[in-house]
């Protein structure tokens, strides 16, 4: 039976260590990060472990002296040992705020719980069919304090989920609140005209993600032009020449369709590979 570490102690997946008066139940009073293991190194974990931080001192959160990347490794690397993940392995870390209160927390002490669950692979794997998305419109995403970290207050990424399902897609692009371009369900958006590439800006209202600004760097380094600013609307989807989505579990996933637009993927290919060269 698998097992997860709850404040530094490991527990079967069977044992509850929690009451109803948990606040990331009652409240999403939680944020999380997804990491990516490849045997026992986890690829990027002080980038997440910072934004995870971050996102703890904008909600109140007390973050305790000792989390640092040091800890994390040390379990995480125990956690992949006990449940025998010894290839790849997505991490799943979350915090959230100690029991106590209605939505006025009485305690801004933090818990936190690491899972892991076993990959096949030890590098991020091409996606040669290509993806195909379309925009979901029913709810939209606000750009506001909190809308560059991962919360687990996901109803909108549930009510996308279901959408893409019912609509047989990959993923969908989520808007904002003008309408533009944000992010898709799990992913930063990327694309790529005239060989120059654009991401939305992170005040569009999507998540800082630490892959996104990874394959910043990575082009940049090149001394390839990309605009991390940018403001772009569906006229720019359709226009493009080259789409693709970056996240920590995946890397990059080229998209194929969107609508009856089709893309190619020369540039994605050869970012994908600089990638997993990279790490």
């Amino acid at each position: 039976m698998a097992q997860y570490c709850y404040n530094g102690e490991f527990y079967k997946e069977d044992c509850a260590v929690f009451t109803p008066a948990n606040r990331a139940f009652r409240y999403g009073d939680a944020l999380f990060e997804t990491v990516f293991a490849s045997y026992t190194e986890c690829h990027l974990l002080k980038e997440h472990l910072d934004r995870l931080k971050r996102g703890m001192q904008v909600m109140g959160m007390i973050v305790p002296s000792d989390f640092n990347e040091r800890l994390f490794i040390r379990k995480i690397r125990r956690l992949l040992n006990k449940n025998h993940h010894i290839k790849g392995a997505r991490i799943r870390i979350a915090v959230f705020r100690n029991d106590g209160g209605l939505y006025t927390p009485t305690d801004n002490t933090i818990s936190y719980i690491i899972e892991s669950q076993g990959m096949d692979n030890t590098q991020f794997l091409f996606n040669k069919e290509g993806y195909e998305i379309d925009i979901y419109t029913d709810i939209q995403k606000q750009y506001n304090l909190l809308s560059e970290f991962k919360s687990s207050n996901s109803s909108l990424f549930t009510m996308a989920g279901l959408w893409r399902k019912k609509m047989n897609l990959d993923d969908c692009i989520i808007l904002n609140d003008d309408g533009n371009i944000c992010e898709t369900m799990s992913s930063n958006i990327f694309l790529v005209k005239d060989d120059k590439f654009y991401t939305p800006s992170i005040k569009s209202g999507c998540v800082n993600g630490i892959m996104r600004n990874l394959i910043v760097a990575l082009l940049r380094d090149k001394d390839v032009e990309v605009d991390d600013e940018a403001i772009l609307t569906e006229k720019h989807v359709y226009e493009a020449d080259e789409l693709f989505i970056t996240n920590s579990i995946s890397g990059i996933r080229k998209v194929l369709k969107f609508r009856d637009k089709m893309y190619m993927s020369l540039l994605t290919r050869q970012l994908f590979n600089r990638l997993n060269e990279s790490l």
